[in-house]
């Protein structure tokens, strides 16, 4: 079959951009007047940038280099300063921010890099975590970048369905080239790639170490919509650099500035720019007029460029802007050039008669899947897509990535399938996001729950398991009980002090046995003086253990508990006694 031609360049927030009041940064706004007339826009190019708009705030996921190479010179010292300065900033207040490292020892699991060091949660509220986690942290290893970037995005991508009025975006901070667990810079740029064009959309930063392999990180950048690496030196004097980045990131969202995307080696001026938004995804697109620069916006609005000659960056009049904020799914489009035609020997089929697509694209339609019967994709708009009645053949084989699986009715998890484009469950379970399967009932570390509340998993298991947690209410108030240990790998006083910080108990044995103490589940009891009480109770289903330290003697050889009938086993290690009533 005739294959069609299309170009998609999806281009994104470039790293030096303007901020309000005047202010400068490497793309300074265009202020002047300029006059606007001119011809209609070129036909000889034709690329386009999408973005979605109606968000209130930004939340950046920190993916960080700990690997051995970041011993070398400064490197770590800079970028944990840099790290600890932005955390600390008092102009970064309510910026979201969350931290993961790689590489996590020898695992190569993705989902392991899903579950975050330190959570998404806005500064300063978790600054303290932040500095008390980079702390903690000893470089060595190789650099396992592929299951880093895709734990991050999974990560990212339940945050974003969590709360859609906020952009979650990754950021990358690293020095060296992806190595270990099947990474490549080729497939590591093929990840980001999927992030920053599935839904939800989440673009990927790469902030590298000026000495490091700069040509891998741009292509990492480039493929995760973001054009290049943002480098810093090693100087930890320059810590500024990233706090004055990740600022003018959140301005980019707040404040409507985008980047223009990149025709190659084509002469663009701002007559070759429209830019146009969508309320909604299924509304038509609304046109947004050009002006003479910010003190041209007036009441009507309309968009201003940095440099009316070559434009690199575009930003909405304020009144624009708060239009596009007040729609929460609310998209802008930026294109440049596509004024009168296909270019370059694009091909037009179907659809409205005035569309314009180029480029080479990789699918078929087919009737349905499994179908040979191969049909031509059809031009409508700006994109090929599929004749009505048709599905892609891409569609047939992959699905848009969900943050979990399925919730079954006995309280546990299973895994989705993907079956013709779309996520199925085992019979009798629902899918993640689905009634009966969301926050508070349902959690898990990639579904979070809202403010106020933490997810708590029966089986200990900090959401690895097979068990779905449930929301529960943060603690204000605690009072003394038997040492606990978190799901961060810390060691907490109690129960309670770990639920007061929103962090659940973990029964892996992650945490250091406190002198004088034996394990308990995820508690430490005290030698000599405290029993374990472990009750298998059968009767709740899913996860039927539950453990306690009791004051009692060592000797004690009962289980305080046991329902009358039931089995009932004891055993002593060293000066631990632990006592096992099993419940059936």
């Amino acid at each position: 079959m005739r294959k069609a031609v299309r170009t998609c360049v999806a281009s994104a927030v470039c790293a030096a951009i303007f901020i309000a009041c005047g202010a400068r940064t490497g793309l300074p706004v265009g202020e002047g007047s300029t006059e606007v007339v001119g011809p209609p826009k070129s036909s000889g190019f034709c690329v386009h940038a999408d973005y979605r708009a109606g968000f209130s705030d930004v939340s950046i996921h920190m993916i960080l280099d700990k690997s051995g190479s970041m011993l070398d010179g400064n490197k770590w010292s800079s970028a944990t300063a840099a790290l600890s300065a932005l955390v600390d900033d008092p102009s970064a207040a309510g910026l979201g921010f969350g931290l993961q490292y790689f590489p996590l020892g020898a695992s190569c699991d993705a989902d392991k890099f899903a579950i975050p060091e330190v959570p998404i949660a806005p500064l300063p509220t978790n600054a303290a975590r932040v500095k008390a986690s980079l702390a903690r942290q000893t470089p060595g290893g190789d650099t396992p970048t592929l299951p880093a970037i895709r734990g991050g995005l999974e990560y990212a991508r339940a945050q974003q369905l969590a709360d859609p009025t906020r952009a979650v975006v990754l950021a990358l901070l690293t020095d060296g080239r992806p190595d270990d667990c099947e990474s490549t810079t080729q497939n590591v740029a093929a990840t980001a790639s999927q992030g920053a064009t599935s839904d939800p959309r989440v673009l990927t930063f790469v902030i590298g170490l000026a000495n490091g392999y700069v040509d891998a990180m741009n292509s990492i950048a480039a493929a995760g919509g973001t054009g290049k690496a943002i480098l810093i030196n090693e100087d930890p004097m320059t810590a500024q650099q990233l706090v004055k980045t990740m600022k003018e990131l959140r301005d980019t969202q707040r404040l409507c500035r985008y980047a223009v995307p990149s025709p190659g080696d084509a002469t663009m001026t701002q007559l070759d720019l429209t830019i146009t938004y969508k309320p909604t995804p299924d509304e038509k697109p609304i046109d947004v007029p050009l002006v003479a620069g910010q003190p041209a916006c007036g009441a009507n609005g309309g968009f201003y460029v940095d440099d009316p000659a070559r434009p690199t960056l575009v930003a909405l009049c304020p009144s624009t802007c708060s239009t596009v904020h007040a729609a929460s799914a609310s998209s802008v489009n930026v294109t440049a050039g596509c004024g009168l035609g296909a270019p370059d020997g694009g091909v037009f089929e179907g659809g409205d008669g005035g569309g314009f697509c180029t480029g080479i694209v990789q699918f078929d339609c087919v009737p349905f899947c499994g179908s040979t019967d191969l049909r031509s994709p059809v031009c409508v708009g700006r994109d090929w897509v599929c004749p009505s009645g048709t599905v892609s053949t891409d569609a047939c084989t992959s699905c848009t990535p969900i943050p979990h699986g399925c919730c079954k009715g006995d309280g546990t998890l299973a895994q989705a399938s993907c079956v013709n484009g779309n996520w199925v469950c085992p019979p009798g379970s629902n899918i993640f996001g689905s009634p009966g399967c969301t926050p508070p009932a349902v959690c898990a570390p990639l579904l979070p729950c809202g403010p106020g509340q933490y997810c708590k998993t029966p089986d200990f298991s900090c959401g690895t398991g097979s068990v779905a947690g449930s929301c529960a209410p943060i603690p204000s108030g605690c009072a003394p009980g038997a040492q606990a240990c978190g799901c961060d790998g810390q060691l907490y006083t109690s129960t309670c002090a770990a639920a007061s910080v929103g962090v659940d108990l973990s029964n892996s044995g992650s945490c250091t046995i406190p002198g004088g103490t034996f394990a308990c589940g995820p508690l430490f009891c005290r030698n000599g003086s405290e029993v374990c009480e472990h009750i298998q109770d059968f009767t709740k289903g899913a996860a039927p253990n539950s453990f306690a330290c009791l004051t009692a003697p060592c000797n004690r050889n009962a289980c305080p508990t046991c329902p009358a009938g039931r089995a009932c086993t004891s055993s002593c290690s060293g000066d631990g006694t632990v006592l096992t009533c099993t419940v059936l």
